[in-house]
């Protein structure tokens, strides 16, 4: 009886629940908040606490806080054909062209350029367990860039033969965040551009992987 009461009712006036329920579709677009806000951006950070992969995250965070690095954008200065004073050159075109541009990427794409490691205050040894970084802003995007004009650690990115070197984006963000998406293809437009405008070295090229690269591979290759 109910139900033949209720399929009456909505025969005679399906306008009227069309229209309310239409007004309760737009209340709900209106007063929800905005998706960045209420969605989390992670892969693998939705595993539970106990599994090996986060308790070793973990460990290795409270070991190195200040290594908070999770996925990255790596540039390839390759050597193509030999030319004479190649290695300067490469090196002088990454401090003064490719560094700087990178740099105005993550500025304009919300990002926060990560410090390198400051020298401590402290006693050399102590038993005093580090002190963990502090936060950081957690709208922004944490990068360090990496070069091989760094000192001390800088040798490591380049190869033994002077045939390649690399150009680190370290990101605070998983490999298949959607917040790396912006980021991946200025880099990608900057490596055409610096090849268009004759910017990179004679004999010599670009080339883009990293895991944030791939992951956007992953997610274009998928949708």
């Amino acid at each position: 009886m109910f139900f033949r009461f209720l399929g009456s009712l909505v025969t005679r006036a399906w306008p009227v629940w069309l229209l309310g329920w239409g007004l309760l579709l737009l209340a709900c677009w209106v007063a929800a908040p905005p998706w960045n806000e209420v969605a989390q951006d992670k892969e693998f950070a939705f595993l539970p606490e106990t599994v090996p992969s986060r308790r070793a995250e973990k460990i290795f965070s409270e070991a190195f806080p200040e290594e908070t690095a999770k996925s990255n954008i790596v540039l390839v200065l390759h050597r193509t054909s030999s030319e004479p004073n190649q290695r300067k050159l490469a090196l002088r075109f990454i401090e003064a062209e490719l560094e700087p541009r990178l740099r105005d990427i993550v500025k304009n794409n919300r990002g926060e350029l990560i410090n390198e490691r400051k020298p401590s205050e402290g006693p050399l040894f102590s038993d005093e367990p580090p002190k963990p970084a502090p936060p950081a802003d957690s709208n922004k995007i944490g990068i360090r860039i990496r070069t091989p004009n760094a000192p001390g650690s800088g040798a490591l990115l380049e190869s033994p033969d002077g045939g390649a070197y690399l150009v680190l984006m370290e990101l605070t963000t998983e490999f298949l965040a959607r917040a790396n998406t912006e980021i991946v293809k200025d880099v990608r437009e900057l490596a055409g551009k610096l090849r268009t405008e004759g910017k990179i070295p004679a004999g010599m090229d670009i080339a883009l992987t990293g895991s944030a690269v791939i992951g956007r591979d992953h997610g274009d290759a998928q949708r």
